[in-house]
């Protein structure tokens, strides 16, 4: 669970996906997850036709996101246990 890796995984069209999870785990046991999906197509279109490079723009974005969901949920950075950064293939798994 301690793992942090990136790499495109192949669907079965051919298709090349980034699949990975990120999930933060309290000290009482509840966990925050978040699943980011994108094709090798999408990051290619996002840089080629809005200059975005998605690699430096989602990471962030979900970090926000994560943020601002435990924020609500009043998790403190004392409360957090673990985060880690799995990837996942296509059906979900590890």
């Amino acid at each position: 669970m301690h793992q942090m890796s990136y790499g495109y995984i192949k669907d079965y069209t051919g298709v090349y996906i980034m699949n990975y999870k990120i999930v933060i785990e309290t000290v009482d046991g509840v966990e925050r997850d978040l699943n980011v999906r994108y094709s090798d197509d999408t990051k290619i279109k996002m840089k080629k036709y809005h200059n975005i490079d998605i690699n430096k723009e989602l990471i962030p974005m979900v970090f926000s996101e994560l943020t601002n969901s435990l924020v609500e949920a009043n998790i403190q950075i004392n409360d957090i246990k673990n985060i880690s950064f799995e990837q996942m293939d296509l059906d979900g798994k590890r």
